[in-house]
């Protein structure tokens, strides 16, 4: 069990900015010290900043805390938080789905002509069966091996008592 601080900074702008913390008066400093990350939206805020402990509450999990969080990012309209602090609740699916997509996109680093990763897969089937065939020789016992196993051969009783006997392990 924690005490956990919902706060919030209110900047002369009128903005607002909704933040959760274990250490309150570390977490102030931090957004007013000038090594604030550049993207952390309290940032944005116009000078000065008001700081409010708006909820103290003790809690099992930063779970829940950041659910209350939400529930206070949710009921300000005049937030700058962009990220959420919990769940997808208030994003339609389709918001959902487009994040996801270019989540997978960069994840899978398709070539900029082709659609999606199984589109490229079946484009260079061969080509890629090709390159996992290709075979290596082992520095240590001189056997062939694919070179994707290569990691998992080195740990095979045969090629430790090899490296064993080179006095490399």
């Amino acid at each position: 069990m924690f005490i956990g601080y919902i706060y919030k900074i209110t900047g002369s702008c009128g903005k607002v900015y909704i933040g959760s913390t274990v250490n309150p008066k570390k977490r102030f400093q931090a957004h007013t010290a000038n090594s604030v990350k550049k993207d952390c939206l309290s940032r944005k805020l116009e000078k000065p900043l008001v700081f409010k402990i708006i909820r103290q509450d003790e809690y099992k999990l930063i779970k829940t805390m950041c659910l209350v969080e939400q529930y206070y990012l949710d009921n300000n309209k005049n937030c700058v938080n962009k990220k959420r602090a919990y769940g997808w609740k208030k994003i339609d699916i389709e918001e959902k789905r487009q994040y996801f997509r270019e989540k997978t996109r960069v994840y899978n680093k398709t070539p900029k002509g082709i659609k999606t990763r199984k589109e490229y897969l079946q484009n260079n089937r061969e080509k890629i069966n090709e390159k996992l065939r290709e075979k290596k020789e082992c520095k240590y016992c001189k056997a062939l091996i694919s070179k994707g196993c290569m990691s998992r051969h080195h740990k095979t009783k045969r090629c430790l008592a090899i490296q064993k006997s080179l006095n490399l392990s």
